[in-house]
């Protein structure tokens, strides 16, 4: 009798984000990120998201938001940093999560994103006000 192998059809590519998987990914970050709470609204042509950022870095943020923004292109990140400073970057999604709010049944995403476009002003201030 002969033994039934899985089949080693390859999936399709795309460049849309994957949900993030529970194994533990070795850290390739460029650059230290740092815990914060700010408010950030994500803002896609269609709408604006009201979310905050729970850690930050000079290449990228990861955010708590209600819904998910449209990530098949980049978005403008209105981020409100301490002493009311705020700053504009294009970001773009590159994986997200679903995260419990409480013991109910509401959740929230956790979306990654990687800075697209950020002047140089504006990476200043983030180092020195962020990452002292």
């Amino acid at each position: 009798m002969k033994a039934r192998t899985k089949s080693k059809r390859q999936s399709p590519t795309s460049s849309l984000p994957r949900p993030a998987t529970s194994a533990r990914r070795q850290n390739t970050r460029r650059y230290q990120r740092v815990e914060v709470s700010l408010p950030v609204v994500v803002s896609t042509p269609r709408k604006d998201i009201r979310g905050g950022i729970i850690n930050i870095s000079l290449g990228g943020a990861f955010l708590l938001l209600p819904e998910l923004p449209d990530f098949t292109r980049p978005a403008a990140l209105i981020i409100e940093l301490p002493e009311k400073q705020v700053i504009v970057v294009t970001a773009q999604v590159v994986r997200f999560d679903m995260r419990p709010i409480g013991d109910g049944p509401y959740h929230q995403f956790g979306v990654a994103v990687r800075f697209e476009t950020i002047s140089p002003g504006d990476r200043l201030l983030i180092s020195k006000t962020l990452l002292r």
